[in-house]
């Protein structure tokens, strides 16, 4: 995992996930975020709602991997499991 792990990684990854940055730049930032541990789903959430049907999928995708859970790109359903049932870290997204 390397560089994946540090810390420092995850504004960088942050801002890589930005709607004004290439498509593929922006999909290879969630596959850095699925490599950390403590992959905050704020991001996967927002992405829920992005304007790229590709990127919204795979956002969906991992949403649904992880929490074995399918409520589709609903944003509250799947903030609302998250948080009940603690799987990870859920922040509002900001938008």
């Amino acid at each position: 995992m390397g560089l994946y792990e540090d810390p420092d990684v995850v504004p960088v990854l942050t801002l890589l996930t930005n709607e004004k940055e290439d498509d593929l730049m922006r999909r290879a930032a969630l596959c850095g975020f699925r490599l950390r541990e403590d992959v905050d789903k704020a991001v996967f959430l927002k992405g829920l709602e992005d304007r790229n049907e590709g990127y919204r999928k795979s956002c969906y995708v991992y949403l649904r991997d992880t929490t074995g859970q399918d409520f589709g790109y609903d944003v509250e359903k799947y903030r609302t499991w998250l948080e009940t049932n603690a799987v990870g870290k859920v922040a509002k997204p900001e938008k």
